[in-house]
């Protein structure tokens, strides 16, 4: 065993971080790492980056695997192999950047947080909820302002630039004779 990595000291830290960490793969991969056990390409992926993850972490094989339905082996394969499926599957490399950066800025430890401490970030969080919430109402105005201004312009779509040139055939062709006032479509702009 490598004594590198060592078992987070605190249990409901340990909880709450796999929680998170399942909760955030969830939503960027599609995939719940406890419910799926087999060997698609994708639910394993979803897999190894939450070993990946928490191994950085310094949680211990055992208790990755745990989580996981997976035996400590396999989760010591997948943060070995790592490095190798990371260079040739970009949705890996991708996924995994993006949910290491929302699992390392979400994670804040509340037990060291007084309860004033909380209560301002609580404040501090629905104040600015609030004002991103007028943001974007102002933006969906300003789009909505947009669009009305947009719709009134002459726009030059294919359909109204052939318009014409479609009513005259439509016009002029008898049925049955569809076949010949191709051919001679086709031999005019073959000549043009």
């Amino acid at each position: 065993m490598n004594r590198n990595y060592q078992e987070p000291k605190k249990i409901q830290n340990r909880k709450d971080d796999f929680k998170n960490l399942i909760a955030i793969i969830k939503d960027v991969t599609g995939i719940d790492v406890k419910e799926h056990n087999t060997r698609q390409r994708y639910i394993v992926n979803a897999k190894m980056i939450f070993s990946k993850i928490l191994r950085d972490n310094k949680y211990t094989l055992k208790s990755i695997g745990r989580e996981i339905g997976k035996d400590h082996s396999t989760v010591l394969h997948y943060t070995k192999k790592w490095d190798v499926y990371a260079l040739t599957d970009y949705d890996l490399k991708n996924n995994y950047k993006i949910v290491s950066e929302l699992f390392e800025s979400s994670y804040i430890d509340l037990s060291e947080l007084k309860r004033d401490d909380k209560e301002k970030m609580v404040q501090n969080l629905t104040l600015e909820n609030n004002i991103l919430n007028l943001k974007l109402k102002e933006k969906n105005q300003e789009i909505a302002k947009l669009n009305k201004q947009t719709s009134n312009l002459p726009f030059d779509s294919e359909e109204e630039r052939l318009k014409d040139i479609i009513d005259l055939v439509k016009e002029r062709t008898k049925k049955g004779k569809e076949d010949v006032v191709l051919n001679k479509l086709r031999r005019i702009f073959n000549g043009i």
